[in-house]
Order: structure tokens, then sequence, then C-alpha cells
């Protein structure tokens, strides 16, 4: 039978209804077949990542995902992550300058939609990438407000 593996799937990603073949979605795979007790996920309050020591295969075929199918579920999830991750940014001592957000969201932007080749997705690659800027922007704003809050100031080494 050969030796244990974490095996996982491609993710084929669609955003309102239009396949997403680049941007920062392009390699996105998913480990879900491992022997029980080999592996576990770590305790990250979103986008969780599966834990596992096995070597990693991909098995052939595609897993087919429905990311968000409405405007309002765009920004409901969006605002959720922004939420959580600034949370978990936080609860690691991090903390964030005022010009944080700004440079946050141009880098989330320039990453999805330049440099990992969102424009190849047309205008889903645009929607796609603004959507991640958005998000990026949201959570350092939140994270700057909750280290205001604990803080009375933002401590910017951390950013």
């Amino acid at each position: 039978m050969g030796e244990p593996r974490c095996y996982g799937l491609r993710r084929r990603s669609t955003f309102l209804g239009r396949a997403v073949r680049w941007g920062d979605w392009r390699k996105d795979v998913v480990w879900r077949l491992f022997p029980r007790g080999s592996a576990r996920y770590d305790d990250a309050l979103v986008h969780e990542r599966l834990q596992c020591d096995l070597p990693r295969a991909v098995l052939p075929g595609d897993l087919y995902h429905e990311t968000y199918v409405t405007r309002a579920d765009v920004e409901r999830k969006s605002d959720a992550y922004a939420e959580l991750g600034a949370r978990q940014l936080h609860a690691r001592g991090a903390c964030a300058h005022a010009a944080a957000p700004w440079l946050h969201a141009a880098w989330a932007w320039l990453r999805c939609f330049v440099l990992r080749l969102g424009f190849l997705d047309g205008r889903t690659g645009v929607a796609v990438a603004a959507m991640q800027a958005r998000v990026a922007f949201r959570k350092y704003r939140r994270l700057r407000a909750l280290c205001l809050q604990a803080h009375g100031s933002p401590r910017a080494e951390n950013s």
C-alpha cells in the first residue's frame, strides 16, 4: 500500500459566479485526506492550516468551491475575516501605526492583481484584488483600534 501520506485536491474557486484562475487563489490546495491521528489544524481564528508531518501529494481532479455568491456575501465574509484577522494579530502582540491600513491594502492589491497575475482574470481579477485590499485595510484599521483601546497608543514597531 505504500507509506502514509497527506492528500489534497486543487481548489477551483468562483467569485460571484465567475471562475478565478489567477491572483491570490491560483495555487490553492485543500488538504483533506490523511491517516487518523496524523494531523491537526492549527489554532488560527481564520484560514486554519493543517499541521501534518507526512509527505504530501496532490490528487488528480479538482474541488470546486463557490466562495462568494452575492455582493452581500462578499461584505459579510470580508468583515468577518478582517475582524478575526485583527483579533488574531492583536492576540500575538501586534499593533499598527496610522499608515498600516493603507500600506497593507496597497500591498494586498499589488500582490493579488499584479504579482500573482490577477489581471489575467479580467473584471473578476479586479474584483478579487479589490476585495483582498478591502479586507487588509479593514483588518489593520481594526487592529489599530484594538491597540489604541488596549494601550492608549499604538506600538508601531509590530505593524
